[in-house]
Formats: structure tokens, C-alpha cells, sequence
């Protein structure tokens, strides 16, 4: 029976529909054209610095969660999954509160969104949060799933190599060379069912 685990944030949750929210409702970002998380980071920080930054998420986390989109392609992994009795999970290192911003649980919030789509129905193996990364890929390495799917390189690269890691993230952002590399859930399908 194969095991597949999925990361949460801008893996399964992709918030640039939020992002676009929060910037239509700020007047100071009204300007800024990035359609990339990444883009829009990296520019934000640049002309306001780093805290402006982790406030901002503390509002994606939790006020504007209710934008976040899920691919409809996840819901069809999972039921797929489902289907060949192969079990699944979500691992996040997502901590309770935000740094800065709204005093919001952000792992109620995502919880939540979640249950909205009945994704916790469709995961055999729950939904798990960590305070840290190291905390995470410390339980992932423990429960060894058969693959991994994360954007984030430093969490793949501290994987058991026991573990089939997908990079989520597009070719214009990919700094890391994985086991697999997708730049859709489309790709991360085809990746999964050819292991399965």
C-alpha cells in the first residue's frame, strides 16, 4: 500500500487568489503586477522590508484564507488514491499564531478551509502541523511516506532517500533538482499514478 504526503501551504492551498485580494484592498500595493507569491514577496519586501512581509501573511493565513484556492486535479489524486487503498496525509510546519497581524489560531483557520472542501474526509492519515521545519521533516522522515509533495527545497532536501520527493513549483522558480520536479497538479497526477 503506498503512502503519499502533501504540504499544505502553497502546495495544496495556493493563495495567489488571496493575494490579489489583499492587494486590491491595500492602497500601498495597488500598484504592484506580480502574479507569483514568490514575485510579490521579494518586491514587497524590497520597498517595505521584512516585517511589512510577515504581517501581510498573517492576514493571508487567516482573514483571507476564504480566498485560497484548492486545485479541483488534488480532490482527483485523493479520490485516486483512495480508490487503489493507498493511504495520505497533510504535513505543515504552520505555526499557531502569526509573527505579526491578526492574533487568529492560523491552524484553526486551515482546518476550517479544509473541512469546507471535505479534504479531511479524503486523507487516511489526518492532518498534522508542526511549529517547525525541522519539526516536520523530522515526522516525515519518521512515518517515511512513499512520496513527498512540497514547494519548498529545503524541506526535500532533508528527506530520507527512501522518500520520492516532487518540487511544486513553477520552472521560472525551480532552484532545486529532485527526485521530480512539477510545475502543476496536472504534473504532480501524472508523477503519483505512474508510482502507484
Amino acid at each position: 500500500m503506498k503512502f503519499v504526503g502533501f504540504d499544505l501551504d502553497n502546495t495544496v492551498f495556493n493563495y495567489e487568489p488571496a493575494l490579489e485580494q489583499l492587494k486590491a484592498d491595500r492602497a500601498e500595493l495597488k500598484d504592484f503586477n506580480q502574479k507569483s507569491k514568490v514575485d510579490l514577496k521579494k518586491s514587497i519586501i524590497s520597498n517595505f522590508g521584512e516585517d511589512y512581509w510577515t504581517e501581510l501573511q498573517g492576514y493571508l493565513y487567516t482573514e483571507y484564507l476564504k480566498y485560497v484556492e484548492i486545485d479541483p486535479t488534488f480532490f482527483e489524486i485523493l479520490n485516486f488514491l483512495n480508490s487503489r487503498g493507498c493511504r495520505s496525509t497533510i504535513i505543515s510546519h504552520k505555526t499557531v499564531f502569526p509573527f505579526k497581524g491578526p492574533k487568529l489560531n492560523m491552524r484553526v483557520c486551515a482546518l476550517s478551509h479544509l473541512q469546507t472542501f471535505k479534504i479531511d474526509s479524503l486523507l487516511s492519515d489526518g492532518i498534522h502541523f508542526f511549529e517547525t521545519k525541522s519539526e516536520k521533516i523530522a515526522y516525515i522522515n519518521e512515518i517515511t511516506p512513499d512520496i513527498f509533495v512540497d514547494d519548498l527545497p529545503e524541506i526535500l532536501l532533508e528527506l530520507a532517500p527512501s522518500i520520492q520527493r516532487i518540487h511544486y513549483t513553477s520552472n521560472e522558480h525551480r532552484t532545486y533538482k529532485s527526485d521530480e520536479h512539477a510545475g502543476s497538479w496536472n504534473e504532480i497526477r501524472s508523477l503519483i499514478t505512474e508510482a502507484i
